[in-house]
């Protein structure tokens, strides 16, 4: 029984290692809207033109591991290089277990089933964004489509903008 014991214990563990080892790491508590603007290199509302999967060489998984490459019209800069009507780019590498921010399905909403909600998203979108184009979308509770964030959250980013 000693065995079974140990042998379960080793098992158990490996198990939890694995499944941390996919799982993405925020931070907590999660930064303040305020917080997030000071520590973002650029912030802009955009309109997103398109988004397309390129295949990640090392995936073993192509459904859930690829790049997504996306590109933005700037509707209003609050902070950073890129001025009004400019456009920019984003390489993300999607994977399981990273932190990073799918533009196609930037959050999964699942109905009281169970089941994937056909939730529909905003193309104009809040990116607090840092390091060289192209930038890499983190999730954040913040980098979102509009249609998610809080009317409050938004006046938020202009005051924010203005007093910088």
């Amino acid at each position: 029984m000693n065995n079974v014991a140990n042998t379960w214990t080793w098992w158990s563990l490996a198990l939890l290692v694995a499944i941390r080892a996919q799982a993405c790491t925020p931070v907590y508590p999660e930064p303040t809207l305020s917080q997030t603007f000071k520590a973002s290199s650029a912030v802009y509302l955009a309109r997103l033109l398109d988004s397309r999967r390129a295949p990640f060489a090392r995936s073993m998984d192509p459904k859930r591991e690829f790049y997504e490459d996306a590109e933005f019209e700037v509707i209003v800069a609050f902070k950073g290089a890129h001025a009004d009507g400019s456009r920019l780019k984003t390489r993300t590498l999607v994977a399981a277990g990273g932190c990073a921010l799918n533009v196609q399905q930037p959050v999964v909403v699942l109905e009281k089933n169970g089941a994937v909600s056909g939730h529909a998203y905003s193309d104009i979108w809040l990116l607090f964004l840092n390091g060289p184009e192209p930038f890499r979308l983190q999730s954040s509770s913040y980098t979102l489509p509009v249609n998610l964030l809080s009317e409050s959250d938004i006046r938020e980013v202009f005051r924010l903008s203005e007093t910088k």
